[in-house]
């Protein structure tokens, strides 16, 4: 018994450890121009508290502050959760077009059945948006974390937002922090939208062209 709860704390220390660093704060050289307003529309899990949604977009608010970007929460809406395979999760997101005033599509999910043992036991952060336009994403919330191992993934989890600013995996910080700022810089104050952007690099100026862009690459 000993030994498999030695096992157990091992995979928790090296999975928290496993864990991305959070980037430094936005590179201070970067202009990232007057303050912009990014309207969110939120679908939650029925199977996720309200307090925990709140609490984790309140994070990803703080997180904004440096790019000058201000969170609007326009609504969150209760979301039969598909599962919670990324395929799944993609593909119900994907059926949703964004409706004015949305200019992202986030889905709060939480991790069911096998996942969410694997999840205790190697905590990580589970997250995707689309790769055509980069406004409809997923990200697993899985726990609270009251135990010192576990912030590190929730800041993880905070970070992972960036991934409908435009960011990859593959960037580094400092080049998340200049795509924000391409992507501000490109927003058209007349069409009341912050810019999606393909994953070939194009932006998209309207929530019209977004839609059509995810209407296209589903139908392939």
């Amino acid at each position: 018994m000993r030994g498999v709860l030695a096992a157990v704390a091992l995979s928790i220390l090296l999975g928290a450890c496993a864990t991305p660093d959070a980037p430094g704060p936005a590179v201070e050289s970067i202009h990232y121009g007057d303050r912009i307003t990014l309207h969110l529309c939120v679908l939650k899990s029925v199977s996720l508290s309200l307090h925990r949604a709140e609490a984790y977009l309140a994070e990803v608010r703080n997180d904004l502050v440096p790019y000058r970007i201000a969170l609007d929460t326009t609504w969150i809406r209760p979301w039969e959760q598909p599962g919670d395979g990324s395929a799944a999760l993609l593909s119900d997101l994907s059926q949703r077009p964004l409706e004015a005033p949305c200019d992202r599509l986030l889905a709060l999910a939480t991790r069911t059945g096998t996942a969410f043992v694997s999840g205790l036991l190697l905590p990580q952060v589970a997250g995707e948006v689309d790769s055509a336009t980069s406004t409809h994403g997923y990200i697993e919330l899985a726990y609270t974390a009251p135990n010192p191992l576990f912030r590190r993934t929730e800041t993880a989890a905070v970070l992972e937002f960036h991934a409908l600013l435009g960011c990859t995996t593959s960037m580094s910080p400092n080049a998340c922090d200049h795509r924000i700022a391409e992507l501000k810089a490109a927003a058209d104050p007349q069409a009341q939208f912050f810019p999606g952007i393909t994953a070939d690099g194009a932006y998209l100026s309207t929530r019209a062209d977004a839609n059509e862009a995810l209407l296209r690459h589903d139908a392939r």
